[in-house]
């Protein structure tokens, strides 16, 4: 089961996606906000899943890890991906099922191909990144590049507390490819130590494909994904393309596979969705009942009381 832990990568092939000419991201493209999210919940969905693993005959990979670690592990994620999907204005239920399908929120997870982090990113990946941030020989458009470093260093100044998310100048030393291979060093290298990071990339990342995929600026301003039904298929349309791994799946059921379609990469593209509606339905079925207690023990201070479900 460690191809559960290990996910699919990103593509050698992202190089030929075109995405670095993209001159529409911008700051008016809105996050879902259909009921009202908050990292405590988004946490208790991560440990869910977790113990749903540990419960399955399938795998063992988790068993060694103590109950308090998973639930660290699962505030620790939930806390950075809350943020870092409100300031790139994604989707948070999108971003969480990437997460679950990519390395099942393990930060440290490393694929057979050597893909890195939470976010399982590859050197192709790494060098898209680092292209949309102006870091390299920038082939970017100047506004996508100004809007992506306003974010990410909005994330940093966010999560510093918790996570020091390098400078853009500190970043900007590994301006080569030569440091996006190996995971002993470099870029790799800082994504396996700090999750904040690995998602922070993975937001870039799956944000610039959504402007690819969405065509124009007005596309962007109104794209929300509670309200606009093409919503749905942007998003699907820009995880078959942030998953361009080659390896066979051998089984995707409950996905009926186009025969014009690469199938292994609409298989992964249907299954993060799948995961993303997986965590909005149980979210919404605990909203209600988390936040009356929230609302009645409000006078309470918060660390003399623990909610669970």
């Amino acid at each position: 089961m460690i191809l559960l832990l290990i996910t699919l990568s990103l593509t050698s092939y992202s190089k030929v996606l075109g995405i670095r000419g993209i001159n529409h991201v911008n700051e008016d493209f809105r996050i879902s906000k259909s009921f009202e999210q908050d990292e405590f919940l988004l946490s208790k969905y991560i440990y869910k899943r977790f113990l749903d693993i540990r419960k399955s005959d399938e795998s063992d990979y988790l068993d060694s890890i103590k109950i308090e670690d998973l639930k660290l592990r699962s505030s620790r994620v939930a806390d950075f991906v809350e943020v870092i999907a409100n300031t790139f204005k994604i989707d948070v239920l999108v971003l969480l099922g990437l997460l679950e399908r990519e390395s099942f929120f393990m930060e440290q997870a490393i694929s057979h191909t050597n893909a890195a982090g939470l976010t399982q990113m590859t050197r192709w990946g790494i060098g898209e990144v680092m292209h949309q941030l102006g870091l390299v020989e920038n082939e970017a458009d100047v506004k996508a590049v100004n809007v992506f470093r306003r974010y990410y260093n909005i994330s940093r100044l966010n999560i510093s507390p918790f996570y020091k998310i390098p400078s853009l100048k500190e970043l900007s030393k590994y301006n080569d490819k030569k440091y996006w291979t190996n995971t002993k060093s470099g870029v790799k290298k800082l994504l396996l130590e700090n999750g904040a990071l690995s998602v922070v990339f993975g937001a870039i990342f799956i944000k610039a494909l959504v402007a690819k995929n969405c065509k124009t600026s007005s596309c962007l301003a109104n794209f929300d994904s509670s309200n606009n039904l093409n919503a749905e298929n942007i998003y699907e349309k820009s995880l078959i393309s942030y998953n361009g791994d080659r390896t066979a799946i051998k089984e995707c059921k409950g996905f009926k596979l186009p025969a014009s379609r690469l199938e292994e990469r609409y298989c992964y593209a249907k299954k993060v969705l799948f995961a993303s509606k997986q965590a909005k339905n149980y979210i919404k079925s605990n909203f209600r009942n988390y936040h009356s207690i929230k609302a009645a023990l409000s006078s309470i201070k918060q660390s003399t009381y623990f909610i669970s479900f």
